[in-house]
C-alpha cells in the first residue's frame, strides 16, 4: 500500500505541479483514524507533498466529540515541519493529561501552498477518530475457585474482557511466582485456559495463581486466587448390602474418609438406578447410607457400585453383586387417565398382571377421603371395573388408587391423579357493552372455574347464528377470555339476545346471556307534512317531518328540496318529538323533496322521492292529472288510489294508512279542527281562511275536506245564504204587520 500512495504522489507531482494548479497533497496521517491511545503525550503527524508549501500554514485541527455535538469551535494547533526537497513531514505533541477515559476525540489536518490554494486530511465533516483508553479491562477466574483444592491435571480458566480498545489475546498469562509468567491459550474473545499439573506439589500446599490481561493500548488487568492442592486417594470400605438375593428396599451403607480437603460426595450406582448417600460423622471421617428400591429393577444380578469423591475431585471405587427378586403382580389404572377432569358418575378400568393365586380382590380409593370400595373384577383377576360416583365427594383434585390386595399383605397399587369438578364455570360478557352494536363488532366474553377451563369448546350463539370463539388461557387455567368478530348486518335492527357458553375439562358447561340492541339501519319516516301543498305565489313552505329509528334516536335529519334547475338543502330541526323547518320558494315549478338521517349510531341513509308540493297556476279541474298533481293535491283529475282504509296526504303523495290517531301530526280519516286539533290545527272563522291554506288529506268514502281553491265558493255561498235569511226575516215581520192591521179593523161585537 506505501508503493501505491508514493505512485499517487509521483503522478500528482508530475501533472499538476507541471500545470500549477495542484492544492498540497496531504497525506499518510498519525495517528490512523479510529486508533485507541492510553493517554498521556500523542504526537500527530502528517506528510505532505508540495514544492512551494507555506511551511506556516500546516494546521491540526482537533476537538473531542462532546464539544463537537455541542456546536463549539475546534482548537487550533500549528504542526512544525520539516522538508526533503517537495516532501514535508509536519507535527504536534499534544498532552491528553486531562481529557477523561473513554473521550473520543475528532481531528484533521490543513496546508496551504504560497498561492494559498489549500489541501486538507479529514475535513470537519468527515474528520478522523480517536479514543482515550485509560482504564484496564477486566479479568477473573472461572476455574479454580479461589479457596478451592485441586488435584490432577486442573485446567486454569480466565475470563477477560475491555470496553474499549478490547483485549490483547498475546497478552492473557498466569503465573506461580508473580514474576515468571506462560501465555494462555485463547478459547474465544474473552476466554482463555491453560492445564496444570499439580500432582508435582506436595499435599495440602497452598498455591497463588496470578492472571494478567492488557488491552490493545497497554492497561493491564490483574487478578488471583489461593488454592490448595489434595492428590491423596480417600478411603472407602462397603458395609452393606452383601450379596445376597433381595426384594424391595436395600440398605447401602459404606464408611468413606479423607485426609486433606475432606469427602465431597458418596454415589451408588446399580444398573439404571444411581443415587447420593447421606453422610455423618464429619467432613474427614465418615458413614454414608441410603435405601435403594430394588423393585424398580428387572429381576437379576446387579454390581452395586459405590463412588466415594473428595472436595479436590480424587474418587475411589469399590462394588459388591447382589441379586433382585421382585416378581409380584401388577395393576394399572387404564381409565380415567391420569390428570384427567372427571364429573358426575365416571367408569373406572383397572387392568392386573399375574394376579391369579396372589390377589385376592381390588379396592378402590379415594386418598384422603373416607371413600373405599371393591371393584368387580373378571375370574383371572385381570380386569376390574367400578362407577365411581364423584358427587359422593366434595370437589378437588385427588390420587386415585387402585390397590390389589395380596395374600401375603404384599399389596401392589396403582396411583392416578384425577381432578372431581361437578360445578359449571361462571360466564361474564364484556363486549358488545351497554350501546347499541352495529356492522362488525367483538364478541368477547370470560370463563372462570374453580380448576380448570377448556379453550378448544368456547362459542356463542347470537339471533339464528352459532359461532366458535378463540380463547387465551390466564391464571394457571383456571380463566379465559374468549372472543370472536361478528357480522350484524344482516340481522333485523332491534334487540337480539346473545348466549355464550364455555366448558371446563371436566365437560361442566356453563353459559350466560345478555340483550343487545343491533343498529344497522338508519332512521326511517313515519310521515311527512308539507304545508301547503300546491300555492299559485311564492311563499314560505313549512315542514313538519316525523322520523323513527328502531333502535337509537335520530341525531340530525335534512331536506333535499329538487327543483326543475336547482338542488336545497334544508336542516331541519328538532320539536318536541317531530323535525320541522320553514323555508321560502318562489320559482314555479315541481319540487321533489328526499330526506338525509343520520342516528346517534351513526347510520346514515336518504329517504327519496318522500313528498312533493308545486308552485304555480293550478289546472286543477280539467279532467287531466298533471305530473305535480295526484289525489292529494287534485282528487277531481286523479285517480283515489286503492286502500282498504284510510288516505294520507300530508307529504303530497297519498298514503294507505290504518284509522286516525290524535296526536301523530297528521289530519286525515275524518279528522278536524273540532275533533283533533292538535293534528289539524286550530279551527279559524270563514273569514279567516286564506287561499293558500294547506291541504291536509282526503277521507275514505265520499268525505272530503276542505280544497284551498273552494275557499271563495265558500264564501260566496255563506254571503247569499245570510242574504236569505235576512230576506226570510224581512218578509216575517211584514206578514205580522199586516195581519195584525186586518184584525184591527174588524168590527167589534
Amino acid at each position: 500500500m506505501k508503493i501505491f500512495s508514493w505512485i499517487a504522489v509521483f503522478i500528482y507531482l508530475v501533472i499538476f505541479s507541471s500545470i500549477g494548479l495542484a492544492a498540497p497533497l496531504l497525506h499518510d496521517p498519525s495517528p490512523i483514524n479510529n486508533t485507541f491511545i492510553a493517554g498521556g503525550t500523542k504526537t500527530f503527524s502528517i506528510n505532505i507533498t508540495e514544492s512551494s508549501l507555506n511551511s506556516s500554514s500546516p494546521v491540526l485541527y482537533i476537538i473531542s466529540l462532546n464539544a463537537y455535538q455541542q456546536g463549539e469551535s475546534w482548537d487550533t494547533n500549528a504542526l512544525t515541519c520539516v522538508n526533503a526537497t517537495n516532501e514535508w513531514n509536519c507535527s504536534k505533541a499534544l498532552s491528553f493529561a486531562i481529557a477523561g477515559t473513554d473521550t473520543i476525540e475528532l481531528f484533521y489536518f490543513e496546508a496551504k501552498d504560497t498561492s494559498g490554494a489549500t489541501g486538507s486530511s479529514g475535513t470537519s465533516s468527515n474528520p478522523y477518530r480517536l479514543t482515550l483508553d485509560r482504564n484496564p479491562g477486566s479479568i477473573s477466574f472461572a476455574s479454580p475457585t479461589n479457596g478451592s483444592y485441586v488435584s490432577g491435571n486442573k485446567t486454569i480458566a480466565v475470563d477477560a474482557t475491555d470496553a474499549s480498545s478490547g483485549i490483547d489475546n498475546n497478552t492473557a498469562q498466569y503465573s506461580f511466582d508473580n514474576s515468571s509468567w506462560t501465555i494462555f491459550k485463547t478459547i474465544s474473545a474473552s476466554r482463555f485456559e491453560d492445564t496444570w499439573n499439580t500432582t508435582t506439589l506436595s499435599n495440602n500446599q497452598t498455591v497463588t495463581i496470578y492472571a494478567k490481561a492488557s488491552d490493545k493500548v497497554g492497561n493491564t488487568a490483574y487478578g488471583q486466587i489461593n488454592v490448595t492442592v489434595d492428590n491423596e486417594i480417600p478411603g472407602l470400605k462397603i458395609l452393606s448390602p452383601s450379596p445376597l438375593v433381595y426384594t424391595g428396599s436395600v440398605q447401602l451403607q459404606v464408611t468413606a474418609n479423607d485426609s486433606y480437603s475432606g469427602i465431597g460426595s458418596v454415589r451408588y450406582v446399580a444398573g439404571s438406578l444411581s443415587g447420593s448417600l447421606g453422610c455423618t460423622g464429619g467432613n474427614y471421617n465418615a458413614t454414608c447410607s441410603a435405601i435403594m428400591d430394588s423393585s424398580q429393577l428387572s429381576d437379576g444380578n446387579y454390581t452395586v457400585t459405590f463412588t466415594v469423591t473428595d472436595m479436590a475431585g480424587n474418587s475411589k471405587n469399590d462394588s459388591v453383586i447382589i441379586k433382585t427378586d421382585n416378581t409380584k403382580p401388577g395393576i394399572s389404572i387404564l381409565s380415567p387417565t391420569t390428570n384427567s377432569h372427571i364429573r358426575g358418575s365416571v367408569l373406572v378400568n383397572a387392568s392386573l398382571s399375574n394376579a391369579k393365586n396372589i390377589v385376592n380382590y381390588v379396592e378402590l380409593s379415594l386418598v384422603g377421603t373416607s371413600f373405599k370400595a371393591n371393584m368387580t373384577c373378571d375370574s383371572n383377576i385381570s380386569k376390574c371395573d367400578y362407577t365411581l360416583n364423584t358427587s359422593s365427594v366434595s370437589d378437588g383434585t385427588y390420587t386415585l388408587r387402585a390397590t390389589g390386595v395380596n395374600q401375603a399383605g404384599f399389596d401392589v397399587t396403582s396411583n392416578i391423579g384425577v381432578t372431581i369438578d361437578n360445578i359449571k364455570p361462571v360466564l361474564s360478557i364484556s363486549l358488545p357493552g351497554a350501546s347499541a352494536a352495529k356492522g362488525t363488532f367483538k364478541v368477547e366474553y370470560s370463563v372462570v372455574d374453580g380448576f380448570s377451563v377448556n379453550d378448544n369448546t368456547a362459542r356463542f350463539k347470537f339471533g339464528n347464528t352459532e359461532k366458535t370463539a378463540s380463547c387465551g388461557v390466564h391464571i394457571s387455567g383456571k380463566n379465559m377470555v374468549c372472543s370472536a368478530d361478528f357480522d350484524s348486518t344482516s340481522m333485523e335492527d332491534g334487540e337480539h339476545t346473545l348466549e355464550v357458553f364455555g366448558d371446563d375439562k371436566a365437560g361442566n358447561t356453563g353459559s350466560s346471556s345478555k340483550k343487545i340492541k343491533i343498529d344497522n339501519k338508519p332512521p326511517y319516516l313515519a310521515f311527512l307534512k308539507i304545508q301547503p301543498l300546491t300555492t299559485e305565489e311564492p311563499r314560505k313552505f313549512n315542514f313538519t317531518v316525523g322520523l323513527n329509528d328502531s333502535v337509537s334516536s335520530v341525531k340530525s335529519a335534512k331536506l333535499i328540496i329538487l327543483g326543475s334547475a336547482f338542488e336545497k338543502t334544508i336542516t331541519l330541526s328538532k320539536s318536541s318529538n317531530v323535525w320541522i323547518a320553514t323555508s321560502y320558494f318562489g320559482d314555479t315549478g315541481t319540487y321533489k323533496v328526499n330526506i338525509q338521517t343520520t342516528d346517534d349510531n351513526n347510520n346514515s341513509g336518504t329517504i327519496s322521492n318522500a313528498g312533493q308540493f308545486y308552485v304555480g297556476e293550478s289546472t286543477c279541474g280539467d279532467n287531466t292529472c298533471q305530473d305535480y298533481e295526484s289525489y292529494c293535491t287534485c282528487w277531481q283529475d286523479c285517480a283515489k288510489p286503492s286502500c282498504s282504509s284510510y288516505i294520507e296526504c300530508g307529504s303530497g303523495y297519498p298514503k294507505c294508512v290504518g284509522a286516525p290517531v290524535c296526536g301523530d301530526n297528521l289530519c286525515y280519516g275524518g279528522e278536524t279542527c273540532n275533533t283533533c286539533w292538535q293534528d289539524c290545527g286550530q279551527c279559524k272563522d270563514f273569514t279567516d281562511l286564506k287561499s293558500d291554506e294547506e291541504i291536509t288529506g282526503v277521507g275514505s268514502g265520499a268525505e272530503k275536506q276542505i280544497e284551498p281553491r273552494d275557499y271563495r265558493n265558500v264564501l260566496i255561498g255563506v254571503a247569499i245564504a245570510v242574504i236569505i235569511v235576512i230576506v226570510v226575516a224581512v218578509a216575517v215581520i211584514v206578514l205580522k204587520r199586516m195581519n195584525k192591521s186586518i184584525i184591527s179593523s174588524e168590527p167589534r161585537i
